[in-house]
């Protein structure tokens, strides 16, 4: 209710009238609290899960709580990191060709059909993406956006909404790869997943945005790692992937 009357009073100038514009109907206001901040964003996924041009459905019990445990075990292992630890996560699979991932503040992960057939080969390119979005989800790194609700959602709107600056998105794959380290998951795995979106940027060109950015994400994350842990990382070992992960693929593809 505080944010719905925060937005009524806001100027009429704050607005523009574009309707080519994918941001013509956004405020950026960082005065916000956190709590009405993650509530509009909650609002708006569920405008998107129930009426986006394309399908979308949470993933079974049995799918969601082998990606619950997972993710529980990268979270149970950086206790230290993590502010919550019992965070109620819930997943969802997207109908889209296009590789992409994305989260919502309140907890909710999506997928791709396109990113699980074509590029989720290992669980270590699971772990990856579910780091990635664990971190945005605990730390709240997510565009202070915010838009009025038209019913409506499109994907590539709802993207638009959801994309964090590049410096931001830095540092999360810095911090996604020394979590994974600690949580004892294949941590080089994180860095063969960026150069995977690197050499196939076009194909992750809805997920990404502006693509060339994804060229000084690869840098920047091999200048830390390299920083940090020595020249000699060896990026040609492979974890096993469990018994779970290969039901999972199974079922989603």
């Amino acid at each position: 209710m505080k944010l719905l009357i925060l937005i009524l009073l806001t100027s009429c100038s704050w607005f523009r009238s574009s309707d080519d514009d994918w941001g013509s109907d956004l405020i950026e206001d960082r005065r916000v609290s956190e709590q009405d901040f993650v509530a509009h964003y909650e609002t708006i996924g569920k405008g998107f899960i129930k009426n986006s041009d394309i399908k979308v459905v949470r993933l079974s019990r049995y799918l969601e709580n082998y990606l619950k445990k997972i993710s529980q075990k990268v979270i149970d292992s950086n206790s230290s990191f993590f502010k919550d630890r019992n965070v109620d996560l819930k997943f969802y699979l997207v109908s889209e060709k296009k590789p992409l991932h994305f989260s919502l503040p309140s907890g909710e992960i999506f997928f791709s059909t396109g990113l699980v057939k074509k590029y989720i080969e290992h669980e270590s390119n699971l772990i990856s993406v579910l780091t990635f979005e664990l971190i945005k989800i605990d730390r709240k790194i997510y565009p202070r956006k915010f838009t009025i609700p038209k019913g409506y959602v499109s994907l590539p709107y709802f993207l638009s909404l959801l994309r964090v600056p590049l410096d931001d998105k830095i540092e999360v794959h810095k911090w996604s790869y020394y979590l994974l380290k600690r949580s004892g998951f294949d941590e080089n795995g994180y860095l063969i997943w960026v150069q995977t979106q690197n050499r196939n940027y076009l194909d992750f060109s809805l997920h990404l945005g502006d693509h060339s950015s994804i060229f000084k994400e690869e840098a920047e994350l091999k200048n830390f790692v390299v920083e940090n842990y020595g020249q000699n990382f060896d990026l040609s070992i492979e974890f096993n992937s469990s018994r779970m992960f290969y039901e999972f693929i199974a079922v989603l593809r």
